[in-house]
């Protein structure tokens, strides 16, 4: 069980080039592969996993590491989206919102109603 997030990681491909053998093994297991690239940078992206980013040594080490000075903040972006805390903010890092792949959050709330009247016999009897 855990609370799971989808994660995208944003970056282009200088910043990329910066980042330690440690943090890009650290990507590959908990990413994979990019799921895209093209000449300005790559996009890796997960669904499903428990991204503690503030508890795991692993998650950790890949956030210093991407936070380091020689990178710009513009030079990626990490968004975290958890289901669970829809407007939680913690695991989101980096400024790359002109990415090409216009990775962004997205939060939506639905109110929903039986227009049959299916429930008409228990609101009678209210």
């Amino acid at each position: 069980m855990g609370i799971r997030s989808d994660v995208i990681l944003c970056i282009k491909n200088e910043a990329y080039k910066t980042l330690s053998d440690q943090s890009k093994e650290t990507i590959k297991v908990w990413m994979g592969d990019y799921a895209d690239r093209n000449e300005e940078g790559m996009l890796f992206y997960t669904e499903g996993v428990k991204w503690y980013s503030g508890m795991n040594s692993e998650l950790n080490a890949l956030y210093e590491d991407i936070e380091k000075e020689d990178i710009d903040e513009g030079d990626y972006l990490i968004i975290a989206a958890c289901s669970e805390y829809p407007t939680d903010n913690d695991g989101d890092i980096g400024d790359w919102w002109d990415n090409p792949w216009d990775a962004r959050k997205v939060i939506s709330a639905n109110a929903e109603w039986d227009p049959s009247g299916a429930n008409a016999e228990w609101e009678s009897s209210v």
